[in-house]
């Protein structure tokens, strides 16, 4: 991973983004190297050694869309896909027996969403892990809007070091990204979500409390 974003990618017109034509560049990088590495020319290991050409198929179109669908730019039409899926296997089978349900198309979709709730859960984490993980990703981000200031290129979202709350970007992405996400998630599978939907809540918490101490700061500084 390059540390940039695919926003970076597209603006910069790096060389990997002209290869994936500006769609999901990162995720298409990622699932294109995994193959290379077992099936390329320099091979290490073939993990797909002993299933049938249909067997592999199958799970090389099912690897290739759960990783493009990590894509943050899907995550709002994934969850409206998802809601409506829902929506029309209500009442008709239960959320328990997809994995049989239609060749197991049903339990493929979930298994796509899954993985990208895998890639943002850091706010369904405890202390001190979310913590650390935020200061991680805040300074990844902010060394992209360095990078991009530099290249004139438009400074991405709560990529400019000046003027990201660490408190506020956590906030918004827990309200209006994650936690409904998972809420939607406990639709599906309603086993053990309540703790982590418990946890989503204290952090969010957390961070609301670290933004009154932010603002207090910064109003005490602005004074004369």
């Amino acid at each position: 991973h390059p540390g940039k974003n695919n926003n970076y990618q597209i603006n910069a017109r790096t060389e990997v983004a002209l290869r994936y034509n500006d769609t999901a560049v990162l995720e298409n990088m990622h699932v294109s190297r995994l193959f290379s590495h077992v099936l390329g020319a320099r091979r290490n290991i073939d993990i797909f050694n002993g299933l049938t050409e249909e067997q592999y198929s199958s799970v090389r179109a099912c690897i290739i869309r759960t990783v493009i669908d990590t894509d943050m730019a899907r995550h709002f039409r994934n969850m409206s896909k998802l809601k409506g899926y829902l929506a029309e296997m209500d009442g008709v089978v239960d959320p328990k027996e997809w994995k049989g349900c239609q060749n197991g198309i049903a339990a493929s979709k979930v298994l796509q969403f899954v993985l990208h709730l895998a890639d943002i859960s850091n706010p369904a984490k405890p202390a001190p892990v979310f913590e650390e993980w935020t200061d991680r990703v805040l300074e990844e981000f902010f060394a992209q809007g360095d990078a991009e200031a530099k290249e004139n290129l438009p400074i991405s979202p709560l990529c400019d070091r000046k003027t990201t709350s660490r408190a506020s970007s956590q906030i918004g992405f827990i309200r209006y990204v994650v936690k409904p996400a998972f809420e939607l998630l406990e639709q599906i599978i309603p086993e053990s979500m309540g703790e982590i939907l418990d946890q989503i809540d204290s952090n969010l918490s957390y961070w609301e409390q670290a933004l009154v101490k932010e603002e207090v700061e910064k109003s005490s500084l602005d004074e004369p």
